[in-house]
């Protein structure tokens, strides 16, 4: 894991795509971080501080760090379609000072000459790899195909392994700052993603295992600087939505009332609140956002969900205060 700051993609137009997986799982400790000690546990670039945000929801993030590329694309039969060089970019996001995302991403740009160069070419273009190899449409579909559906194969592009290495980094790198005591007990969930320029917006978000998500974006060119922002918001809310559902689910034959509050307490008091789509971004990935929830009815599923939570925790209240007159 490398410690140089990067910046972050730059605006111009690329025909080929951009990919990303972001890892998002529960911070290992029994309260909110503070927007000082969330600053603390981010601090994994010497020498440049996180930046913290209080409004409109308590949000972090580390300065950008740079993971070396050089490796292959391959489909499932083993071909090589491309071999890529370069540098990902990754960082590490607290939001509401419980929830831990990890993400790392990559530029691809052609280089029909395929000449390898020094390495310090390379770290001056950060976040960004040149990639050798053919790039007509059905190649750039192989690609992004390739990459969302990876075979486990040696030297393939792997952001995955970047952003879980880097979770497990920050989750261990201050003892004293993290007591190990999550208010509940729920897994993490990867989001792999990819995107291109196209002439209409297209969105596929699908659900490849319990804790796998692939989306697939086709935006205008201006929309190319906030995908990975986008991309990590819906891997945020994927996973507070994977998490209320898995609660669910544990208390649905539970009917010992003590049993029930004590399970869904802390969903309520920690996750429940941070359900705030696109508002970190001033507007700027409002459609995107849209187009996801008119394909997936994310939002519908939440709310629906968490009333859920709250009716059955509001029964299992007032039973405890009055079990006489609920037949307990």
């Amino acid at each position: 894991m490398g410690s140089a700051p990067a910046a972050d993609h730059g605006s111009r137009a690329a025909r080929l795509p951009i990919f990303g997986e972001v890892h998002t799982g529960l911070l290992q400790h029994s309260t909110a971080l503070s927007s000082a000690e969330a600053r603390q546990l981010l601090g994994i670039v010497p020498g440049h501080q996180a930046q913290t945000f209080e409004r409109p929801i308590q949000y972090a993030r580390s300065p950008m760090i740079l993971s070396g590329l050089d490796c292959d694309l391959m489909d499932a039969s083993g071909a090589v379609l491309a071999h890529v060089v370069g540098t990902a970019g990754a960082r590490v996001i607290v939001t509401g000072g419980h929830v831990l995302q990890a993400t790392a991403s990559v530029r691809l740009q052609h280089h029909p000459s395929g000449q390898r160069r020094a390495w310090s070419h390379y770290l001056s273009q950060p976040g960004m790899a040149h990639l050798t190899g053919r790039t007509g449409a059905e190649q750039i579909a192989a690609l992004e195909l390739a990459f969302l559906r990876r075979p486990r194969r040696a030297r393939m592009v792997d952001l995955g392994s970047i952003s879980a290495a880097l979770a497990d980094h920050v989750q261990t790198t201050h003892p004293t700052l993290l007591d190990g005591q999550p208010p509940v007990r729920v897994g993490r969930t990867q989001v792999r993603w990819s995107a291109r320029v196209g002439e209409a917006l297209n969105i596929r978000f699908a659900l490849e295992n319990a804790q796998l998500r692939t989306i697939r974006l086709t935006v205008r060119e201006q929309d190319l600087p906030v995908v990975a922002a986008f991309c990590e918001d819906v891997a945020l809310h994927d996973w507070l939505l994977t998490s209320l559902l898995q609660v669910v689910d544990r208390t649905r034959a539970t009917t010992d009332p003590r049993l029930t509050t004590n399970r869904l307490r802390p969903v309520l008091d920690h996750l429940v609140h941070l359900w705030m789509p696109s508002v970190r971004h001033n507007g700027r990935v409002a459609h995107l956002w849209q187009g996801l929830d008119q394909y997936t009815g994310f939002s519908r599923q939440w709310d629906a969900s968490a009333s859920r939570i709250r009716d059955r925790f509001t029964a299992a209240a007032a039973a405890l205060i009055n079990p006489a007159k609920n037949g307990l």
